[in-house]
């Protein structure tokens, strides 16, 4: 079935300098700002983030989900995001559930999350300002969404990279697109879905509207 979206909805927003987290870019570039959030980046992204869910709101019956892992050894850290269909947005929670004690079966790798409703909790701004962690964010409206964070007690500890994709994969029934080298396309596809996603993204693009 055509992909009514006409792209496929998956991307990455990447900050242009290599910085593993964003609490190292405040660090390194505003070290005078109290937490993350005041700094340039993290609004920046949020930004990005608003004028996404807005745009998928547009098109469709759509949420957003957001992940990232945020980690000190890393190298170049980002977001991922992905639209999903409100019939599945019910079900996330059971969907990390399952993949939580999956790898506890498998691999008897013991994973757990704290969950928030209010993305301006004081226990996650501390999260976030001092560990290394794992986050899915189910975005729903401005001030409705899911926030689960994984946080990384050990920094050398190993890192299920690809445990969000996983939960969505089960979640949507896309098992066979589980791993990225299964979703490879040629040049061609890829320029096509980029030029719909950039014309679709354009009324809800904020660089632009701040250059008029």
């Amino acid at each position: 079935m055509k992909n009514p979206l006409g792209f496929s909805g998956h991307g990455i927003i990447v900050p242009v300098n290599h910085f593993p987290t964003i609490r190292k870019y405040k660090e390194t570039e505003e070290a005078g700002l109290s937490k993350i959030e005041e700094s340039k980046l993290f609004l920046e992204i949020a930004q990005y983030k608003s004028s996404l869910v807005k745009m998928f709101k547009s098109l469709g019956d759509y949420d957003v989900v957001f992940w990232d892992i945020s980690r000190a050894k890393g190298i170049h850290g980002h977001t991922q995001f992905l639209p999903i269909l409100l019939q599945h947005s019910a079900h996330l929670q059971e969907a990390i559930d399952r993949q939580i004690e999956f790898a506890k079966q498998k691999y008897h790798n013991g994973m757990d999350y704290i969950k928030f409703t209010d993305k301006n909790d004081e226990k996650l701004s501390e999260i976030m300002n001092t560990s290394d962690y794992m986050s899915i964010t189910l975005v729903k409206s401005e001030t409705d969404q899911e926030i689960y964070v994984f946080k990384i007690e050990d920094e050398d500890a190993k890192i299920d990279m690809q445990f969000p994709r996983r939960v969505l994969a089960f979640l949507l029934k896309l098992t066979r697109r589980l791993h990225w080298t299964k979703c490879r396309e040629t040049e061609d596809q890829e320029s096509e879905q980029k030029v719909v996603f950039r014309d679709k993204f354009r009324p809800f693009d904020f660089t632009l509207q701040n250059n008029k």
